[in-house]
């Protein structure tokens, strides 16, 4: 048998062991954590100190959601207030007692899509067209005239003209706008109003492109113009849901802007309101608010659980990836590398800031992309102090995997909204000369030089060009590069793609070459 003396040494050294490999751990899990939070601390007290000597609010860094929220508006002229919305953040809407009212909005909102009609697109250079449709009579497919669709249109949309004509008063009695959103753990936020705003909106443009193709330009430009009302209410709203909302409403808003110069549809006085309207929308300041409040909601939702950048933190909110292992690992990664990598995250932000020119109201297009990858590529965030095989565990790309292709999305109807913008002038233009300008300058006083609208992506002029049949006004695109007014076709050759090529507003009329 093993000598007692052997074996209590043999012991002892076990623990002694076991002892050092504790302290070991726990020293290593006491630096970690204190020295990842004290960096992060570090990064907020600079934060703090240069916003003390900012300038402006514009160079200002917030990182919580206090930071961003919109301050408040006079209540009695808050456009949010009045009933409908009310009941839509309430979640009454369809539980109104007056049953007039209900009626009305029910007509309104729950509107179905007639899968017969096909907007147009300025895009695409799609025209409006209608499909075939069952006559209700003997129920057979007819085809439709674009005359007889529109008026079908009209008819159907009828019972809403009560809940648009509400709308429309409201917006005059209510000239400021603060939606009560609501923020919730992770990155959720109540935002209720924005189905109701683009089912509104939807209904507007849609009789708007029927009234015009009916000539019957200052009705569709009334329409028009309160759907543009109605987009601009979540103006200023932090979140990149709400500004997508409002480049889908003003994507819908150009395309018939867009068919009714290519019909030689809108008179002086619809293209100077368009043109007025146009010129007062800034996605510019929509998209760095939408930045900045997804960083603030993500260092709210760290600050209560530092763990939160864990990958599976979609379990956190009851969705995917809830199993053991995961907890496990989320139990034993110092919070310390959490700390860590939302300091890398915010960093990356702050870079990504950066890139929207303060000055000119532009993109650095180039910087731009180069940071949108870098936050949402994995790949590339090598944190010193944290393992690369760590570094995959947390959640980042999933987190921010959107902001590139929102970001793309916003800065392209703010492009076509400044090609739009000029066009109106053009139109005014040729109204008045009985041709088209032969470059910008000649324009005048319908849109002088020096506030032409610029190029988001190279801070340089809009190019226009005149052809056979109309003209072609362009951006860059996303890629930063002046291709001369070419867009690039997908692989089905029906269709623009998006990131590649330039942005083109194409006006193309069979009696443009003469000037009329």
């Amino acid at each position: 048998m093993m000598n007692k003396k052997v074996w209590k040494k043999i012991c002892l050294a076990w623990l002694s062991i076991t002892c050092l490999l504790v302290v070991v751990i726990a020293l290593f899990y006491v630096i970690e954590n204190v020295s990842g939070r004290k960096a992060w601390e570090r990064y907020v007290k600079e934060c703090e100190t240069k916003n003390q000597t900012a300038a402006s609010d514009l160079e200002k860094t917030y990182l919580w959601i206090e930071d961003i929220i919109p301050p408040a508006v006079d209540e009695e002229k808050n456009f949010a207030n009045i009933p409908l919305f009310k009941a839509v953040f309430q979640g009454e809407l369809n539980q109104w007692k007056d049953e007039d009212a209900s009626k009305t909005w029910t007509v309104l909102l729950d509107r179905k899509p007639w899968h017969w009609y096909m907007p147009p697109n300025y895009y695409h250079v799609q025209h409006t067209s209608f499909g075939s449709i069952a006559d209700e009579a003997t129920g057979e497919r007819v085809q439709l005239s674009k005359e007889k669709g529109a008026q079908l249109i009209c008819e159907k949309l009828e019972p809403c003209l009560a809940g648009l004509m509400d709308i429309r008063q409201a917006l005059n009695e209510h000239p400021l706008c603060r939606y009560p959103i609501q923020y919730m753990d992770g990155f959720d936020a109540l935002l209720p109003h924005l189905g109701t705003l683009k089912s509104i909106t939807d209904t507007a443009t849609q009789r708007a492109c029927a009234n015009q193709i009916l000539g019957q330009p200052d009705k569709a430009a009334e329409d028009l113009l309160l759907a543009m009302d109605l987009g601009n209410t979540v103006s200023g709203e932090p979140s990149i849901v709400s500004a997508l909302v409002k480049a889908a409403i003003y994507n819908n808003v150009l395309n018939v802007i867009w068919e009714g110069m290519v019909s030689d549809s809108w008179t002086q006085e619809n293209l100077e309101q368009f043109q007025e309207k146009l010129k007062k929308v800034d996605f510019w300041n929509d998209m760095r608010l939408a930045l900045m409040a997804d960083r603030a909601v993500m260092n709210d939702a760290f600050q209560k659980d530092p763990q939160f950048l864990l990958s599976d933190f979609y379990s956190m909110r009851g969705t995917s990836h809830d199993n053991w292992a995961m907890r496990a690992v989320k139990n034993i990664i110092p919070s310390g590398w959490s700390y860590r990598v939302l300091l890398e995250y915010n960093k990356v932000m702050d870079l990504t800031l950066s890139c929207f020119d303060i000055e000119n109201k532009c993109i650095k297009a180039d910087m731009f992309q180069s940071a949108l990858k870098e936050l949402s590529d994995p790949v590339v965030w090598n944190i010193r102090g944290i393992p690369s095989f760590a570094i995959e565990l947390f959640g980042r790309a999933e987190i921010c995997m959107g902001y590139p292709k929102s970001i793309m999305k916003c800065s392209r109807t703010q492009s076509f909204i400044n090609a739009a913008q000029i066009a109106c002038a053009v139109e005014r233009y040729r109204l008045e000369n009985k041709k088209y300008p032969n470059s910008l300058a000649d324009l005048g006083e319908l849109l002088p030089v020096d506030q032409l609208p610029r190029d988001w992506m190279i801070n340089k002029p809009l190019q226009y060009h005149l052809t056979d049949a109309g003209y072609d006004i362009w951006s860059s695109g996303w890629n930063g590069t002046d291709e001369g007014g070419v867009r690039t076709l997908t692989a089905f050759g029906d269709k623009s793609s998006e990131d590649e090529g330039d942005w083109v507003w194409e006006i193309a009329r069979a009696d443009a070459a003469n000037g009329k």
